[in-house]
């Protein structure tokens, strides 16, 4: 698992390994990047978690680490809302006709276990859980090749 963690005072890229967080980038040329980063710039982030814990780079133990979205700075943040009739009506929606988009702005994002803000206009959170998918991974296979 790769996660995001703030660590000597910026956010850095880290692979689980055990109960600890193996910092990534001391053995390569990327030191300091965190998982946007490194995605974007190429690197294979298997191989630098596997040079992380084989060559015994600064590690943080998880109980102790203190997390960062996975995504330090997103293009755009697009959701799928109301994409099923029960998570309609929980609302007290009726059945929509189509899925509802909307955007998310890259400021309203937080890491795992970090304390988020309740806006004044609101009485409660609505909890939603997202998925990423990265058009610059993507982008380097066709169509074809991702059916293979």
């Amino acid at each position: 698992m790769f996660v995001n963690l703030v660590f000597e005072g910026s956010v850095r890229a880290a692979v689980a390994h055990g109960v600890r967080f193996a910092i990534l980038g001391e053995a390569a040329n990327s030191n300091g990047m965190e998982l946007d980063a490194l995605v974007r710039a190429g690197h294979d982030l298997v191989e630098m978690g596997r040079q992380a814990i084989s060559f015994g780079s600064a590690s943080v133990k998880q109980s102790d680490a203190c997390y960062a979205p996975l995504l330090a700075s997103p293009g755009k943040i697009i959701y799928l809302g109301l994409n099923y009739y029960d998570h309609a009506k929980e609302g007290g929606r009726d059945k929509p006709e189509y899925p509802w988009f909307f955007l998310r702005a890259a400021s309203s994002l937080v890491g795992h276990e970090q304390p988020t803000v309740l806006p004044r206009v609101s009485n409660k959170f609505d909890f939603e859980a997202g998925c990423v998918r990265s058009p610059t991974a993507a982008s380097e296979h066709s169509s074809s090749q991702n059916l293979d």
